[in-house]
């Protein structure tokens, strides 16, 4: 399963919405079923950010939807967000996955 997200922080938000994206990245690579977790920011818009987030099943990812730290960051968000997150799940049938050169283990 996999389940994509674009955020739109406020321009005064943008440090704190990537803060919380990194400690996001950081609780979910030890949560059981968590298969990857990416975070990206726009290079032409620094307040577009982008969530990519694969999990083994449904099961998995609904228990990292009710976790506390899920649960914190998306009341924050309700804050920091010029509007709420563009989110949708997706069934994977097929990928590729590769470590690039310039990749950020967290």
């Amino acid at each position: 399963m996999m389940f994509i997200a674009n955020l739109l922080a406020r321009a005064e938000t943008v440090d704190q919405v990537r803060d919380i994206l990194i400690d996001l990245t950081r609780q979910t690579s030890a949560e059981p079923g968590a298969v990857s977790y990416h975070a990206a920011q726009s290079t032409s818009d620094p307040t577009h950010f982008n969530v990519v987030e694969q999990y083994r099943d449904h099961a998995a990812w609904e228990s990292h939807m009710a976790s506390p730290h899920v649960r914190d960051a998306l009341s924050a968000f309700n804050y920091l967000l010029r509007e709420p997150p563009a989110a949708t799940a997706f069934e994977v049938f097929a990928e590729y996955m590769a470590a690039p050169a310039d990749s950020r283990a967290i």
